[in-house]
């Protein structure tokens, strides 16, 4: 987006300078009317994708516009120069624009560093803590001191009995005021007889795409999908997939594996995914987030509609839609964990998560339902995050026994905004530039993360385990790794998933 809004005031405003000169000079210029609206559009691109789609905040997005504007008008007196305009219009507004840019951004920082230092916290907003009590314990045993501090208790995951799993059956959701939250924290650490751990019920985001205007395509392969938006999807060479077609077109999966998105839902009703959605909690989406993913993942391929993935003649994934995020894309850590356990109870396959939150310790609610859903056999695939810093200090990228999903570009290199993985202990790479995938309502967009690589494996897991019900997380990410390509460039991630050599693998091993 960056380069996109600086390039289009260039072109918008050295258009105008032409024109200017040329009408001075008597000189036709039959683009007036359009060069004049673009010149109004430009600023405003910036201004729909960056405060508008929430990706900068709003001193950001003004410094943005007054800096693409000004560069745009001191790149048009250039051009008015060599065409003998007037340079003054168009060199004293970008100079005024420069310094107003200066003063914004320092306006911006100076505010925000205010709002940080000074705020107040409002004492009577509610807090939650995940308060995790000894396998023998009630939760009336520490009423007293619940009832001292105006907090109260409920039951965590309701779903899950004490001889299914002795810790998650114990964690409580614990409400209370923020005046209060340390005061009562403190006594029921204290409480050693009754309280196993206590931890903040943590916001938790999806890892926001950033959008993406710009297709890539592929050259054909030994066979081809007719869906007819494919040649517009590069990552399908690019992690082996499209050269997987051949073989799937021919294979006979052992079952129909069940890849679960847990994100803001997933739009059941979809062209490209109606066919292939299996009955789950999260089959409407008002945000969008979890429907692309589920495409990337899944959509029913070769079926003369939209967009192909892995799931050739819809035959080897099966779509389960489960809502760990709200319509807004928010969600805790409490919600994120039930969804690993509601999907794991279904017995989902593969599980698949593109969100998180900066936490350099692994929470131990994510820890504990990572545990149960890979003890009921699923394997837990998530994203890396896309702020260019390590993902050991993002959860649920650090919580042990995951499989971490960096993001690659189109020339096979670490995507500019995509977390590190070089600690981790299971960590793939896959294409997260420009990547094509369904829309709610039956559209279809690109977005770019590691939101949108994580799915593409997720989908590769999902065919390993159709034609291998019985591969668990440790084997199939040995093979992940052996049968992928090193990134150019770069050791911090690890090597980009080949679907086909993957899927090879494990049909020779069978």
């Amino acid at each position: 987006m960056e380069v996109f809004s600086v390039l289009l005031c260039i072109v918008a405003f050295s258009m105008f300078a032409y024109g200017q000169a040329s009408v001075a000079r008597h000189q036709k210029f039959p683009w007036l009317l359009p060069t004049v609206l673009l010149v109004a559009a430009a600023p405003l691109f910036r201004w729909v994708f960056g405060w508008g789609f929430g990706t900068m905040s709003f001193w950001e997005t003004l410094a943005g516009m007054l800096r693409d504007v000004a560069i745009g008008l001191l790149v048009s007196a250039l051009v008015s120069l060599l065409k003998k305009g007037n340079v003054k219009l168009f060199l004293v507004p970008g100079i005024l624009l420069i310094v107003a840019y200066v003063i914004v951004t320092l306006a911006g920082k100076t505010i925000d560093f205010v709002k940080e230092k000074f705020a107040t916290p409002n004492d009577d907003a509610p807090t939650e803590l995940l308060v995790e009590l000894g396998p023998d314990d009630e939760v009336s045993e520490i009423e007293g001191i619940l009832k001292r501090h105006g907090a109260v208790a409920v039951r965590a995951f309701a779903n899950v009995e004490l001889t299914e799993d002795e810790d998650l059956a114990q964690f409580f959701v614990v409400k209370v005021s923020q005046s209060s939250a340390k005061a009562l924290k403190k006594e029921l650490l204290a409480d050693v007889e009754n309280v196993d751990y206590i931890e903040a019920n943590m916001p938790m985001r999806l890892f926001e795409p950033i959008p993406s205007g710009r297709t890539w395509s592929w050259t054909s392969e030994a066979i081809e999908p007719n869906d007819p938006r494919a040649h517009e999807q590069w990552a399908l060479k690019a992690s082996g997939e499209s050269a997987a077609f051949a073989r799937l077109n021919g294979a006979k999966p052992k079952k129909r594996a069940k890849v679960a998105i847990l994100d803001t839902g997933v739009d059941a009703t979809h062209e490209d995914l109606s066919s292939v959605f299996g009955n789950s909690p999260g089959n409407t989406d008002l945000h969008g987030h979890g429907t692309h993913c589920a495409g990337i993942a899944g959509a029913a391929t070769h079926n003369g509609k939209g967009i192909a993935s892995l799931n050739w003649g819809g035959k080897f994934i099966e779509i389960r839609g489960y809502r760990a995020l709200d319509e807004r894309g928010s969600g805790t850590l409490e919600s994120i964990a039930q969804a690993i356990i509601d999907a794991a109870e279904d017995q989902a396959d593969v599980i698949s998560l593109s969100l998180g939150g900066p936490s350099p310790t692994p929470p131990r609610v994510l820890v504990k339902a990572v545990e149960y859903a890979r003890g009921l056999n699923a394997i837990v695939v998530v994203a890396a995050g896309n702020s260019n810093k390590d993902a050991a200090n993002y959860s649920p990228a650090n919580v042990p026994g995951v499989i971490c999903v960096a993001a690659s570009d189109p020339n096979d290199q670490k995507a500019p905004f995509s977390n590190l993985t070089p600690t981790l202990d299971m960590a793939v790479t896959a294409p997260g530039v420009d990547i094509l995938s369904l829309k709610t309502g039956g559209d279809y967009v690109s977005y770019s993360g590691t939101s949108m690589a994580t799915p593409m494996v997720a989908g590769v897991l999902g065919v390993m385990r159709a034609l291998e019900p019985e591969l668990d997380a440790r084997t199939a990410f040995n093979i992940l790794r052996s049968t992928g390509r090193t990134p150019q460039g770069s050791s911090l991630i690890g090597p980009i998933v080949h679907a086909d050599a993957a899927i090879a693998a494990v049909v020779k091993n069978r």
